[in-house]
């Protein structure tokens, strides 16, 4: 063991020894002193009474056969045998059913001195008298096999001595069972002693009990999250192991008032100590050989059927009654753990060892108990089933923990590559911020360091083509004019590129105020009709009543430039329409051209930035894409909008929204 292994060791060991603690201390034997009785006598005149519980073990008086009361007892002409408590009378050589009579005489240190006497579970009914008084009554004493009645249960008597003696006699009837006896000793000793001594057995009982009982709810827990059929078949296993040492001898179920400790609570117990050893074979078989058990679960379900139908229906009365349960639950437990034994899953995880170790355990003690310690220590069997219970654990919580140990680890690797591709992300969108704002003003700068020399180029090629025309030379004015024409579009790209620029840093300054309407529309009539007519194309403008428009004096020409001088672009001939009109709160102009049109599947795009259309619209080389980019900002910005309606062939409208005062 290494010592990185050493820490997930140390808690398993240290539970461990605490079971180890509890089983050798609860499976001590029932008594602290044994002092046999002799003749029908036991003689404690020179033992101490204080804090010892004597079992009354030894010979007692004997009558098999008879119910005899203590008043028979003053007959001289009754002579019994003895037999040696604890036994069975088939032991002994007498009948195995039947009734008889026990008488003991307990000789005391002291007169009158406070007694209690525990009696413990017996599959016999009987009546038990203190020095002539009835003191007890268990079930229904009969001579008759259909009037008697057994019933099961631990007692705490008081008991009184007359003089320093007490004489108990005690009737007795067994049919039903074939082991009618004093199968355990009664405890005698001072009232306070025999209540610690039950107050302690109970309480084990109960915690260990309780131990089970919460095994069984948090892998069921576990199962309702999880889905995983072994945490369900575990914690059936669990709650069958629970009821099952409920029922068990000095169990806790007498104290159910409801419940009636007969013949029917011994059919009951039968039945879940076959269920508990199938719930134990069919895990077994699931954590070592999950295959053959889901090929067989058919025969593994009918043979459990069986065995619990058979010891349910089986008469009590016979003398294979205990050999047969036995070797019905032997193939539970024999077959898996030859299955356990062969399983490569006992080599490759080591925890496994751990339950294979407490299976061989509960195999061996397991028979043992039943067939010959039962009587002699308290709680074994429960004991041992704690041992499995626990091996079995961690069994489960080591998959459960290396399930969640994987996912810890996972989380962690992808907390580690999600932080570091963040960084990465992070440097990555600061160089790219740092080389767009660089971008951006290398773009401003280079716009504006062209618009002085385009401007002059523009007039002087303007001159030359009016001197082309007096000179009369055609060639020449035809590439003045195309010049002129390719210096213009030259002048709006960098325009545009100027004012994307502005838009995109958050340096474009506006100054909206109230316009007129008419105003806007004279300045657009005398701005544009030239270069339309220049072009071939007529200019129709139309508008109804007055109005006052939101909009800044400068911007509001970009958009009017851009919109037009793509209408005159994109129109070979016709012309343009400019219409106005307010409807409630606004103010709508709409700009409609003869031209191309735009296909349907371009139009909602054509907004976006860089983004052109130049199949559909048969766009000339010069186009950047940044004209109706910069009418939507500039529209949004002034508390405006934009929108387009187009067909493909039938020209486009580009509509204008204004906010107008009322």
């Amino acid at each position: 063991m290494t010592a990185k292994n050493a820490p997930k060791y140390l808690p398993v060991a240290a539970m461990f020894l605490i079971l180890i603690f509890l089983f050798i201390y609860m499976c001590l034997p029932l008594e602290q002193e044994r002092v046999k009785a002799r003749g029908g006598v036991l003689d404690l005149r020179t033992a101490s009474m204080t804090d010892v519980i004597y079992p009354l073990v030894g010979e007692w008086s004997f009558c098999s056969g008879e119910l005899l009361e203590p008043k028979d007892f003053q007959n001289a002409n009754i002579s019994g045998d003895i037999i040696t408590v604890p036994s069975y009378w088939r032991d002994a050589g007498y009948p195995m059913t039947g009734v008889a009579t026990y008488r003991l005489t307990v000789m005391l240190p002291e007169p009158k001195t406070p007694l209690m006497l525990y009696m413990p579970e017996l599959s016999v009914a009987y009546n038990l008298w203190n020095n002539g008084k009835l003191v007890k009554q268990s079930g229904v004493v009969s001579d008759r096999a259909e009037r008697a009645r057994l019933s099961l249960e631990n007692a705490l008597i008081p008991i009184e001595a007359e003089g320093s003696a007490v004489t108990l006699v005690m009737q007795m009837s067994s049919f039903e069972f074939l082991y009618g006896g004093l199968s355990g000793a009664p405890l005698l000793g001072r009232a306070d002693g025999v209540m610690r001594y039950f107050i302690r057995t109970r309480g084990l009982y109960c915690a260990a009990l309780g131990c089970v009982l919460m095994t069984a709810l948090y892998h069921l827990s576990l199962f309702v999250f999880r889905r995983d059929r072994a945490y369900i078949l575990f914690a059936v296993l669990c709650a069958i192991c629970f009821l099952r040492f409920m029922y068990e001898k000095n169990g806790l179920l007498e104290y159910f008032q409801f419940i009636t400790t007969d013949m029917g609570f011994y059919r009951q117990y039968f039945a879940l100590l076959m269920l508990h050893c199938s719930a134990i074979g069919v895990f077994t078989l699931y954590v070592f050989n999950r295959g053959f058990l889901s090929r067989h679960w058919r025969v593994v379900a009918f043979y459990t059927v069986f065995c619990v139908l058979f010891e349910v229906l089986t008469p009590r009365d016979n003398i294979f009654a205990r050999p047969s349960l036995v070797l019905l639950a032997l193939p539970f437990t024999a077959f898996p753990l030859v299955a356990a034994l062969r399983s490569p899953a006992l080599r490759e995880e080591k925890w496994t060892r751990l339950y294979l170790g407490a299976l061989v355990l509960y195999f061996f003690v397991g028979i043992g108990n039943k067939l010959v310690m039962d009587s002699d220590l308290f709680m074994l069997g429960l004991l041992n089933n704690l041992f499995m219970i626990m091996a079995q654990s961690f069994v489960l919580s080591k998959d459960y923990a290396n399930a969640l140990e994987l996912v810890e680890n996972t989380n962690a690797n992808l907390e580690l590559i999600v932080s570091a591709r963040t960084k990465d992300l992070q440097t990555a969108t600061e160089n790219l911020l740092t080389a767009n704002a660089a971008m951006k003003d290398l773009i401003t700068n280079i716009s504006h360091d062209l618009k002085t020399p385009l401007t002059v180029m523009s007039v002087n090629l303007e001159k030359l083509s009016g001197i082309a025309r007096e000179v009369g030379s055609a060639e020449l004015s035809r590439a003045a004019d195309d010049a002129w024409r390719k210096n213009l579009d030259m002048q709006r790209i960098t325009q545009n590129l100027f004012e994307v620029s502005r838009i995109e840093t958050g340096r474009s300054l506006y100054s909206p105020e109230w316009i007129s309407l008419s105003e806007v529309m004279l300045r657009l009539r005398d701005k544009y009709e030239d270069f339309l007519e220049a072009a071939g194309l007529s200019l129709e403008i139309r508008y109804g009543e007055d109005a006052f428009l939101w909009c800044d004096n400068r911007k509001i020409w970009s958009v009017f430039d851009n919109v037009i001088y793509n209408a005159a672009r994109h129109t070979a001939s016709g012309g343009v329409f400019v219409s106005a009109e307010t409807t409630g709160e606004n103010a709508v102009v709409t700009i409609r051209d003869s031209g191309v049109g735009i296909a349907s599947e371009h139009l909602p795009h054509i907004f976006e930035r860089f983004y052109k259309a130049s199949g559909a619209r048969g766009v000339s080389d010069g186009e950047s894409g940044l004209g109706l980019y910069i009418v939507k900002s500039i529209m949004e910005s002034l508390e405006g909008g934009v929108s387009a309606l187009s067909e493909s062939g039938k020209g486009t409208s580009i509509i204008l929204t204004f906010r107008k005062r009322r």
